[in-house]
């Protein structure tokens, strides 16, 4: 079933500074990045808006998110915290949109 006033939201604008050397958006699983498999997750619960909000290596973030077909925004002000990224992915949200749910990206 297809949820077409349904939106996702996956905030993935932090700096992963507590991961080392990993950057939690683009880690893989199986081959499969923690982006992509959350994405995965909405599109299985029928959300076909999906959005990545962007900040730090946006760049590779939004690579990822063309590549598995979801749209990405930037945050300039992703290190002042996640809810500057919230507000960020919130600018995004289609105006018709009755539904809403906001995730960080490393809780697939």
């Amino acid at each position: 079933m297809i949820r077409p006033q349904t939106c996702a939201l996956i905030l993935a604008g932090g700096l992963s500074s507590r991961m080392g050397a990993g950057f939690k958006p683009l880690l893989t699983l199986d081959g499969v990045s923690a982006l992509a498999l959350v994405a995965d997750t909405f599109r299985r619960a029928g959300v076909a808006d999906i959005i990545v909000a962007t900040g730090h290596r946006s760049a590779e973030v939004s690579v990822e998110a063309e590549r598995i077909g979801i749209r990405a925004v930037y945050n300039p002000d992703y290190e002042t915290g996640m809810f500057s990224t919230v507000k960020a992915g919130l600018t995004a949200v289609a105006s018709g949109t009755t539904e809403l749910c906001i995730t960080p990206v490393d809780v697939p």
